[in-house]
């Protein structure tokens, strides 16, 4: 109607309820493409002296093609003026749709204003709107030094990361790889001030990554330099669970990448290195990957029994596994791959590996007794279960059920 009746559509607006103004955006395209371009241009004017109207304006604005010089960066002033915070995320989420088009005429200022409005806030509702946008590559290769530190501390405000914010992170990853490690340093340490007791359900790392740990994973050097610097200053009780999980999550499977960096730093480091990989380490269960490393932390310190303990509890994790036997059989793989252990050259290795074959030993023989008397256990109760109904079939004059009934 805005595009075939103009006048009408401006005389409807100017008496309009609010209901109707849910639709502005489409009056406002209609009228855009209307040969009565003074009333278009009336009607943005009385939308901008509107908070009401500002999110609609932003909309119209995604969705137009027409230049508008200056109206963008108009729009999140009177957003930001008006403490309009959903129009300051519109205007945030047209400036990522369409950045580099010329539409807003200092992006960089434009990008801080909307980022430091909703940081003041702790604000951080536009990854809703923005993690989906396909044309979002150019807005993230942009960005100056500044706007993604402005970026990355909003994201901090999220109560945990997903995958909505990892596919963010993933693009600023690309040129700001640093930045990003630094940006979950500061959700760690932000975790680490909160009260041990607390239950906020904040979440500082993702369980497992969806695809940043193709990011990540580009320099180990640089992972390992942050999250010792975080081991420095973290609860080394708790580090297991927070950045040595995120650094085990960045590098799955042990990738040899990681392991060469790992080792190096051990051989080179002292006692703080040593438990630093090892906090890493009990990450990994279930694959033999990390044997080199836990290899050499037995050469370094054969001695140190915390550490030594910490190995073996290391070569005991088993993961998750199924059936009856299911620890059996993993303890017994694990078993037949510490037999490589006892060629190394290093005495200390050799006896390490033949105390832990024998506790594996006994191990595999408890579980390996549980688990026949659990499955004797059953077989006896579904027997009685049988012979419990057959008796009352019998007393009944039924037939007695077949098996498996």
């Amino acid at each position: 109607m805005g595009c075939q009746r103009p006048d009408l559509t401006e005389r409807l607006l100017n008496s309009a309820q609010d209901p109707l103004y849910q639709f502005l955006p489409a009056f406002l395209e209609g009228l855009e493409r209307s040969n009565r371009q003074d009333i278009y241009e009336r009607m943005i004017a009385a939308a901008l002296d509107s908070a009401r109207d500002l999110l609609a304006v932003a909309r119209h604005l995604r969705s137009s093609n027409a230049p508008h010089p200056g109206l963008a960066s108009r729009v999140l002033s009177k957003s930001i003026g008006a403490a309009a915070a959903p129009a300051v995320i519109e205007c945030l989420a047209l400036a990522i749709e369409r950045f580099g088009n010329d539409l807003i005429d200092d992006p960089d200022r434009y990008i801080q204003d909307a980022l430091q409005f909703l940081n003041d806030r702790k604000d951080a509702r536009w990854v809703q709107a923005a993690w989906s946008i396909k044309t979002a590559a150019p807005f993230y290769d942009g960005l100056s030094d500044r706007a993604t530190a402005l970026l990355l501390a909003n994201l901090v405000f999220l109560r945990r990361i997903e995958f909505h914010a990892e596919a963010i992170l993933g693009h600023i990853a690309v040129r700001h790889l640093e930045a990003v490690w630094d940006y979950f340093g500061a959700r760690l340490e932000q975790k680490a001030k909160e009260d041990s007791d607390s239950e906020s359900g904040d979440e500082p790392i993702p369980h497992r990554f969806f695809g940043l740990e193709k990011q990540l994973s580009r320099d180990p050097q640089l992972a390992l330099s942050k999250g010792l610097s975080w081991f420095k200053h973290d609860n080394p009780s708790l580090f297991e669970f927070r950045g040595g999980r995120l650094l085990s999550n960045a590098f799955p499977n042990c990738t040899p990448e990681f392991a060469s960096a790992l080792l190096q730093l051990i051989q080179a480091g002292r006692d703080q290195e040593a438990r630093f990989a090892l906090a890493i380490l009990r990450n990994y269960t279930g694959t033999v990957a990390i044997d080199p490393l836990l290899k050499e932390i037995v050469a370094r310190f054969p001695d140190d029994e915390r550490k030594m303990r910490a190995v073996s509890a290391s070569i005991f994790s088993t993961g998750v596994v199924s059936g009856e036997y299911g620890f059996a059989e993993a303890w017994r793989n694990r078993r037949r791959s510490l037999i490589e252990w006892l060629s190394d050259d290093r005495a200390s290795v050799v006896e390490f590996a033949k105390r832990q074959m024998a506790k594996l030993d006994l191990m595999i023989a408890d579980e390996q007794r549980r688990a026949e008397s659990s499955r004797e256990m059953d077989v006896r109760e579904f027997e009685e279960s049988q012979e419990d109904a057959n008796s009352s079939a019998d007393e009944a004059g039924e037939d007695p059920p077949a098996d498996g009934e």
